[in-house]
């Protein structure tokens, strides 16, 4: 008997493990969409990032420590 009970307490234990790892998979199934966005958004930026930089090193050396008397 004591057997029996200890099997049955394990078959519950099973079954909500599989319940959770079930709902653990259609939860991560619909992550991938939004990682698939994330992936396409950060591609976006890297081929954007020389340009970027580009812009900004210009910035910074205009407004840098030089006077216009100097740059002049």
């Amino acid at each position: 008997m004591e057997n029996k009970v200890s099997l049955e307490r394990e078959y519950a234990l099973m079954q909500l493990k599989i319940k959770r790892a079930k709902q653990l998979i259609i939860d991560l199934g619909s992550e991938k969409g939004r990682w698939k966005e994330e992936e396409e958004k950060y591609v976006l930026l890297k081929e954007k990032l020389i340009g970027d930089i580009l812009v900004s090193s210009g910035v910074i050396a205009y407004a840098g420590p030089f006077t216009m008397v100097y740059r002049s």
